[in-house]
This record gives structure tokens, sequence and C-alpha cells, in this order.
């Protein structure tokens, strides 16, 4: 991991030449308006309305930047659908985290959450507080192995400084984001060269964030295999892909399937584990050729899963084999909870309420634009 500061270098490069970057874009076109107006007696009267015009353009950008630092520091921190439990209610997966990270020599959580959708990932609260989060659909899955895996990943990612660099990132990731909508909105900013520029300074942090955090993923990779093993992480990767690939396990058609009929179902995530095991073994492995063939894109923040199984010696064959052989038997990580029933029914609730409410306005779409409901 000591070769991890080298390649964020760039990144926290970029982030700190944004600012100087932003202040000249923001003071130039206003000091050279300013200049225009003082030196309009001693150039000729069409040439200098004309610079003027130009002038005030460039200006707009400016004015729009300072309008966005606003909510520099209004940044959002924990994820709207992310939820800690109390410690009582998951001792035993609290000792599972704690083991790993003494197995491997990586930094605990200080804080175990859990997430209506995501997997699992972990990050760093404004406190310097470490979280870790592990998604429903992780622990009404997999095992309590697999789980091991996974979380030796994660921790892998706070002790190399990911969530540190995140959070440092954080607050000029979203200011470039707010000024991008605004320029994507805007006409005008068409023939704004100024836009242009920063939304090309822009683009090339983009690149070399994602590029950085997918070195971050191989890194973490490297843990998971000494956990669990080669083949045991690439079944993870695999069935997380094809959960998402294979329509009826995809956790929204669930939900979307039970709000059609009209049905209340309190248990989600045993439901789609429920519709994964009666999966055959010939979908199972269609679905992990379709994800083998998806290839990483310039801003992805995850390499393909082909390139993460090459990472750490998998071939394609194999991997087909391996989907094939997808195990779900094992202590579930579900037992991890002291009442994950109750826990399930609370997520589950929650699930369904994002699925209404997109459902929901996709009729009001419908209704606006076809005349009719959806």
């Amino acid at each position: 991991m000591a070769s991890r500061a080298t390649t964020r270098q760039p990144v926290l490069a970029l982030r700190a030449a944004y600012y100087p970057f932003l202040a000249a874009v923001c003071v130039l076109p206003l000091l050279a308006a300013l200049a225009l107006v003082l030196l309009a007696a001693h150039v000729p009267r069409a040439a200098s309305v004309i610079a003027f015009c130009l002038a005030i353009l460039l200006s707009a950008c400016a004015i729009h930047v300072l309008a966005a630092f606003r909510f520099y520091r209004r940044r959002p921190s924990q994820d709207a659908w992310e939820f800690e439990l109390p410690p009582a209610w998951h001792p035993a997966l609290t000792a599972l985290a704690h083991d790993v990270a003494n197995r491997h020599k990586l930094t605990p959580p200080d804080v175990i959450r859990v997430h209506v959708e995501d997997a699992a990932y972990v990050w760093q609260d404004d406190r310097g507080r470490r979280v870790l989060v592990l998604g429903a659909l992780t622990i009404a899955n997999f095992s309590q192995s697999a789980v091991a895996g996974i979380v030796a990943h994660e921790l892998a990612h706070l002790t190399a400084g990911d969530t540190e660099l995140t959070q440092t990132l954080r607050g000029t990731v979203l200011l470039m984001g707010l000024l991008d909508a605004v320029f994507a909105a805007e006409p005008l900013y068409m023939a704004n060269p100024l836009a242009w520029l920063l939304r090309g300074y822009h683009r090339l942090f983009a690149l070399v964030f994602a590029a950085n955090r997918r070195l971050q993923e191989f890194d973490a990779d490297r843990f998971e295999v000494q956990q669990v093993g080669a083949d045991a992480c690439a079944k993870t990767s695999i069935l997380l892909e094809a959960l998402e690939i294979l329509p009826w396990s995809r956790l929204h058609n669930v939900a979307e399937s039970c709000l059609a009929v009209n049905v209340p179902l309190p248990q989600i995530f045993s439901e789609q584990m429920a519709r994964a095991r009666r999966t055959t073994t010939w979908d199972w492995q269609d679905a992990c050729r379709k994800a083998l063939a998806r290839n990483t894109a310039a801003l992805d923040s995850h390499p393909c899963l082909r390139e993460r199984l090459a990472a750490i010696g998998v071939p394609p064959r194999r991997a087909i084999d391996l989907a094939g052989e997808l195990d779900l038997a094992g202590p579930p990580a579900r037992d991890l909870f002291v009442n994950w029933p109750v826990v399930e029914k609370f997520l589950s609730e929650k699930i369904v309420s994002i699925v209404r409410e997109d459902r929901r306005i996709r009729q009001e779409i419908a209704q606006i634009g076809l005349g009719r409901p959806w």
C-alpha cells in the first residue's frame, strides 16, 4: 500500500490547483470589464462595446462560481438510505469485523451500519469516525465467510487512507458537479470559453480520480483473496454482478412485483434470496458471460468484472465454471444479527417506499406527457 500515496498525488495536485484556477476565472473577467470602463474614452466606441459585452459574458461564469460556493459547506455526508442500528443488535458482526481486522492488520471500523440498496462500502464522517456499511442484500444473500471477505475488502480501503482521500475531495467534487449542472442547463454557456475551460478541468479531474479509485479496488481485492481465497472472492463478485443482470432477482424488480399485485412483502431480501436459489446453472453462467463482456468506461469508479478477476488470477473460462458452482450454503450472514427479521422488515419497507415513489413519478410524467395514467 505504500505506492498508493504516489498514485493519489495527481488527484491531490489537481485539487490544490483548482481553487487558484477558480479564483483566476472569477477575478480576471471582472478586472477586464473594469479596465474597459476606465479606458472607454481612449478606444473606439464599437470595439469598446463589443469588448465590454464579452467581458460581461465571461463574468457571468464568475457569478455562478461564487453562487455555487454557498453549497460548499452544506455538502451531504451520510446516505439517506443508510441506518445505524444499536450495537447490541449485531455483536457477532462487530466481532467478525474486528477479527478480520486483527488477522490482516487492518484498521477496524468505529461504526457499522446497514444500507437498503448498496452491497457494501466504507466512508469517514466529519468527526473522523470510520464507518463500515453493509447492504441488506449482502447480509441476506451471503454466507458469513463471504461477508468476512467483503469486510476485508472494505477495511483495506480504510487502512490505505482511501476514505480520507474521499473525505478530502468530497467538497471539491460537489462543487464541480454543481457548476457542470449549471453550465449544462444554461444555453448561454455554450458560447462561453471560460465555461468550457472549467468543464475541461472538471473532466480531467474526474478521469484521474476514477483511475485512482479503480486502483484502490484492485488493492482491496487482494485482502479479500487473503481472507477467503481467489475462487471465493470471484464467486462473490460474480454473484453481485449476476443479481443485477438477472431480471427476476434484481432487488428493484422484486419490490416492483409486490407493488404491482398490491401484496405486502415484509421480507423482500429473503424473497430475493429465494429467487436466486431457484436460478438454474445455465442462467448463472449466462449472466456471468454478460458481465464478463462489459468493459470499463473511462469514468467508472470500479473496474469491470473481467479485469477484477484477471487481477486475482481467475481467467474468464474459470469464472464461467465458478458461476455454475455458486453456492449460497454455509452459516448465513443474517445470523450475525440478534433480530434480523425485525431489521429486514424495516429495510423492506424502505425499499418499497423508494420503488413506490419511483412509480409515482413515472405515473405523473406519463399523465403530463401522454395525457393518460402509466
